[in-house]
């Protein structure tokens, strides 16, 4: 064990002593989605329930600049061939015009306060709504894992279609990283579980409100009367094309302490751009079983949980749906009860590697109170970028971060390189464990474990490649 696993393990173990967001496998999910060849050999030319939901949007897509992709995303939704992921990937090449027919949240005021446990569940309205989970865990032999789940749901319908459920409008996905590091007789690794994607009325999908749930294929989320305790249930199948060892993951995670708004009141953008509401529970005492190849192992740490949901405005049309940019966000979980988040957007990069330095914004918790601030990252001249192995982009792996008002300086370290995953639409990014050492306005210096994440470092031209490509396969039959 190195020095920073030590560190990271003693953090883990002090913060539950304290008391102080893909798993279902590769593939698709649904039966009766995906028509066999001998089907559509003999004739049989409906479009399968997703692509038809799919096609109800694009009827109402005004002025998409493309007019070649747009036949090919039309061809998707009339497809007897298309499954979900197709339908995925189809939705993310619209970019801002997938927001046809959703509500565009509203700042808080005039809208209404977020209210617990109903801003918990499901906001059908809103075009995009995801959880995001990042579970910090040490077993019982010392080994430490690290788990990003997001469950993600879109609004493919477009404009409410009468006689469908708002549920049935909506597609869902799951993205998972698992990072395992100090496992005997292992070296440590980072896995990218292949994500899978779900349409309510082909199967796959529960939901409710009250009680909440999101259960997606084996992967769910389960709260009771309120959204903590959480129950966490994540299964990710063997894959030996990327090493990937059966793993299984049960926990409940505490109500160690209360939510906290990010932005404005759980506001974030501006009247007439991008806005979403957003809230985060950090610092939640977890207990449970971590089954790595067919081995179990009991478990402690803590987890941090996002909950988003909210809306591009609607586009102008003939402008462009996909550009340049992205974001880097941090979630840090520090011993003493002190949580920090993040977000430093960028625009055009500088030869594949993100401007430096940059200006963001975040919050900081420290036990029950939260500050907004302000902060800047700066990636250090001597600085080494991963390469991504599937797509040739560049991750950055070393930060250096200071926050304003107050002064915090943090450092992290990423646990394994590269830490890279892959949404349902392909869209790559990179979640990276990581160790982070903070000096506080005090000068004293605490520890902690969070997640590095890095989107939009593949050149949008090279993803609408892959994406067009991987569509025109899924129509040939060959997906």
């Amino acid at each position: 064990m190195n020095a920073d696993q030590s560190t990271r393990r003693d953090f883990l173990l002090g913060s539950a002593a304290a008391g102080a967001a893909l798993l279902a496998g590769p593939g698709e999910s649904g039966a009766g989605l995906l028509l066999p060849a001998s089907a559509v050999a003999a004739g049989r030319t409906e479009p399968t329930k997703v692509g038809k939901t799919f096609g109800n949007l694009l009827k109402s897509v005004n002025g998409y600049p493309d007019r070649e992709t747009f036949t090919l995303l039309q061809r998707v939704a009339a497809s007897p061939r298309t499954t979900n992921q197709m339908v995925e990937v189809a939705y993310g090449m619209l970019g801002g015009y997938g927001a046809t027919g959703s509500e565009l949240p509203q700042s808080i005021p005039p809208a209404p306060a977020l209210a617990f446990p109903a801003d918990n569940g499901q906001h059908y309205g809103a075009q995009v709504e995801w959880y995001y989970l990042s579970l910090s865990l040490e077993l019982d032999n010392g080994a430490l894992v690290s788990v990003v789940a997001t469950f993600l749901r879109t609004r493919i319908g477009g404009p409410v279609i009468r006689g469908i459920s708002p549920l049935d409008q909506q597609l869902y996905s799951t993205s998972v990283g698992i990072t395992v590091e100090n496992l005997p007789g292992q070296a440590d690794a980072h896995y990218a579980v292949p994500p899978s994607t779900f349409y309510p009325p082909t199967g796959g999908v529960a939901v409710s409100n009250h009680p909440f749930e999101l259960t997606l294929g084996k992967n769910s989320i389960r709260g009771g009367r309120e959204a903590f305790p959480l129950r966490v249930q994540l299964v990710a199948a063997p894959d030996r094309s990327i090493g990937l060892p059966p793993i299984e993951v049960s926990v409940t995670c505490a109500a160690t302490n209360p939510p906290f708004l990010q932005g404005k009141d759980g506001y974030v953008g501006a009247p007439g751009a991008q806005s979403y509401y957003y809230y985060s529970w950090p610092q939640q005492r977890t207990t449970g079983t971590v089954r790595i190849a067919g081995k179990r192992h009991t478990a402690r740490g803590i987890t941090w949980m996002d909950h988003q949901w909210g809306s591009f405005p609607p586009p102008k049309p003939g402008s462009r749906p996909l550009g340049p940019g992205g974001w880097s966000w941090f979630e840090f979980q520090f011993e003493g009860n002190r949580s920090l988040t993040l977000s430093f957007p960028h625009n055009e990069l500088n030869n594949g590697k993100l401007p430096s330095p940059s200006q963001g914004f975040g919050t900081y918790v420290d036990g029950r109170s939260s500050t907004l601030l302000g902060a800047t990252m700066t990636i250090p001249e001597s600085a080494r970028y991963g390469r991504s192995p599937v797509t040739g982009a560049l991750y950055p792996t070393q930060w250096d971060i200071r926050t304003i008002e107050p002064s915090i300086h943090v450092v992290p370290k990423v646990a394994v390189e590269p830490s890279t995953l892959s949404f349902a639409s392909r869209q790559e990014y990179s979640e990276a464990a990581c160790t982070a050492v903070a000096t506080l306005p005090s000068g004293s210096r605490v520890t902690g474990v969070g997640t590095c994440e890095t989107v939009g470092m593949e050149a949008p031209a090279h993803y609408k490649a892959r994406a067009v490509a991987y569509l025109k396969a899924g129509l040939r039959g060959r997906a």
